[in-house]
């Protein structure tokens, strides 16, 4: 496929995709956690194709960067959205707020205060203390989002803002951290590309319920997962790097997803009796062969 009809392909696809479709039938257990693996995949992917876009303009290659953006146009409003629905990722407004709070509480609680020690007992103090300051935000996060879903349950109270927005930019650097560490970084970043997914799909729910500052509070957050938060791992991990090893990065973990992790996860519902879901399994290996072939060309 062109690079021309692709973009195309996808724009058109933008304005069919923002939200999710209907959710089908119950899937596996196997089948759901490789649903919400595969969430994980693209919004990661959606997340560091849209910094890579960034760097490529930084060093002045505009083919590079309108290839990155097209890709990551293509994983959050195309992909992630087939996969939002079987997933069962969107509900009704109190729903999504609770399960916002149980995504913020998890990390605030348990996954960054977790990820601090082991980076303190590896000797990273830099990204233990990032870890610290990300639990405390989550913790605020989950607090906002209780009250938001008080005010809606009850009537009464106001939604309240999100938080402020400290864009950090995202640089090629050397990681900060090995070890663990540098895994739980990782971990990290897919879960802050989801966050911010998920919560504009959150807001877009609560912006055609007409509640506006509800979307307000989804979609703020949504921005400092991504663009305090995700760039603040990725610096630390050692993500960027110059455009021309940003392209062959990309190609390599395409061809993984086309050729190992989307064919494993088809099978494993195909077994499971999952076959719709299957299909769209199949669906992004071939996409995801095609995103290789166009990083490959651009390198």
């Amino acid at each position: 496929m062109s690079r021309t009809i692709r973009t195309l392909a996808v724009t058109a696809a933008v304005g069919v995709l923002l939200a999710p479709a209907a959710q089908a039938a119950t899937p596996a257990p196997s089948t759901d956690a490789n649903l919400h693996t595969a969430l994980q995949i693209e919004a990661f992917d959606w997340a560091r194709y849209t910094v890579y876009a960034e760097q490529a303009d930084r060093e002045g290659d505009g083919s590079a960067s309108a290839l990155f953006t097209t890709t990551a146009t293509e994983d959050r409003y195309v992909h992630a959205a087939k996969l939002a629905g079987p997933a069962a990722l969107v509900g009704d407004n109190a729903q999504n707020l609770r399960a916002a709070i149980d995504g913020e509480t998890y990390e605030a609680t348990v996954m960054y205060p977790e990820f601090a020690a082991t980076a303190r007992v590896e000797g990273c103090t830099r990204a233990a203390n990032i870890f610290d300051s990300i639990a405390k935000e989550e913790m605020m996060h989950a607090k906002k989002y209780t009250a938001a879903l008080s005010a809606i349950a009850t009537g009464s109270g106001s939604i309240p803002r999100a938080s402020g927005l400290q864009w950090i930019t995202v640089t090629p650097q050397l990681p900060a951290c090995g070890g663990q560490t540098l895994t739980n970084l990782a971990t990290a970043m897919h879960g802050e590309s989801l966050a911010q997914v998920k919560y504009d799909l959150f807001a877009q729910v609560a912006r055609d319920s007409g509640n506006v500052a509800l979307a307000d509070l989804f979609a703020g957050t949504g921005m400092v997962e991504f663009r305090e938060h995700f760039s603040d791992e990725a610096n630390l991990s050692g993500l960027m790097r110059d455009n021309a090893t940003n392209l062959t990065n990309a190609a390599a973990s395409e061809d993984v997803e086309a050729t190992v992790t989307y064919p494993a996860f088809a099978d494993d519902a195909t077994a499971s009796g999952d076959t719709d879901v299957a299909s769209i399994f199949e669906e992004l290996a071939t996409a995801e062969a095609l995103q290789r072939d166009a990083f490959l060309a651009e390198s």
